[in-house]
């Protein structure tokens, strides 16, 4: 049978787990080191290791739409940008 409360504790946790990794990707990076390289190369590395899913994030006009979806709902703050 369909557990959505499991399925969402399961979204919920892989998706601070990927945010505290990233997050720790950038704490640990030198100072000198630009962190949009650093993702690109993370990404690099996640296409051989994880093909169908990047494919999907990439390429899937549903992924997209998530995105945007998800970006809207984050409250403006002074100075900040997400683009």
């Amino acid at each position: 049978m369909f557990d959505e409360k499991k399925i969402n504790r399961i979204i919920a946790r892989t998706a601070r787990r990927i945010s505290s990794e990233l997050d720790r990707m950038r704490a640990d990076l030198p100072e000198e080191a630009a962190p949009q390289m650093a993702l690109e190369l993370v990404l690099r590395r996640l296409v051989p290791l994880q093909p169908a899913f990047m494919t999907l994030i990439m390429e899937h006009e549903d992924f997209r739409e998530a995105f945007e979806s998800a970006l809207s709902m984050i409250p403006a703050s002074k100075g900040a940008t997400y683009r």
